[in-house]
């Protein structure tokens, strides 16, 4: 009933529809918070830039020190990067001040709305949600997100299905539904590359280096039952696809540059 009215409440003032990310307490006894987003950057006016998706990634996360990270969404990203950077230094609490007093801003600014998750790893756990200029502590709830309203509906499918094998644990099935959401494409807003960010009561903010494989579109799978009874699934690239395959090996800044992040391709050079 939390989650359907927070969705209700997102829907009624306009949430930001260039993006998806979400936070999530992974861990509660061990104080473990982990957010993720995608990459994918979309605008009304370029549809050339649009399906550049892989070739022209969005960072829409920013680590501000080893207790807080932001991510965002809505228009202009690259100001949000710039205004949560100059952040530094600051408390959570001035922090959440500062960009609901911005969010608040756009919101009466056509083409540059934005909105925040800000998240905050001691003294405690901490989830706060700025849209529109509205604040919401979705800490009680353990989970926060903003951006794209269809996006969280298709990611909250894979996340609560209810035929996941019971070992799977909560970070395993967080995991899953964000990379089958970036991956498959099914909603237009978002895609591109993962972004992950994880932290706890005795871990820094960092990015996660989550390497990737990205296989061809189109492949057929085939299940080869035995004489045994064990079956097994062959995998083969259907008639005249695209056999197109890369890695994609993310690699995070280190010391002094700790919220930088690239992502390196190396068959793309």
């Amino acid at each position: 009933p939390q989650t359907s009215g927070y969705l209700r409440r997102l829907r009624q003032i306009g949430g930001s529809k260039m993006t998806f990310a979400i936070a999530k307490v992974t861990d509660p006894d061990a104080g473990k918070l982990t957010l993720f987003a995608d990459t994918k950057i979309t605008d009304e006016n370029d549809s050339t830039s649009n399906r550049r998706t892989l070739s022209n990634p969005g960072q829409k996360v920013v680590i501000v020190d080893d207790d807080i990270v932001v991510g965002f969404a809505g228009d202009t990203p690259a100001s949000a990067v710039n205004r949560v950077a100059e952040l530094r230094g600051q408390s959570v609490e001035r922090i959440e001040d500062a960009l609901r007093s911005l969010s608040a801003e756009m919101h009466e600014t056509i083409g540059a709305s934005k909105s925040f998750l800000v998240v905050a790893r001691t003294p405690t756990p901490r989830i706060t949600v700025i849209i529109r200029g509205q604040q919401e502590d979705r800490t009680a709830i353990q989970t926060g997100w903003i951006g794209d309203s269809e996006a969280f509906t298709a990611f909250s499918e894979v996340f609560q299905d209810s035929s996941a094998p019971t070992e799977v644990g909560l970070e395993e099935r967080f995991c899953t539904a964000m990379i089958g959401l970036i991956g498959w494409e099914d909603v237009p807003t978002v895609g591109g590359y993962l972004v992950r960010v994880s932290g706890s009561s005795d871990r820094p903010f960092r990015f996660m280096p989550d390497t990737a494989v990205m296989m061809p579109d189109n492949i057929d799978g085939t299940i080869v039952q035995t004489t045994g009874g064990e079956a097994t699934l062959e995998m083969s690239l259907a008639e005249g696809a695209d056999p197109t395959r890369h890695v994609r090996l993310p690699i995070p800044g280190t010391s002094s540059t700790y919220s930088a992040l690239a992502h390196y391709i190396p068959q793309a050079g």
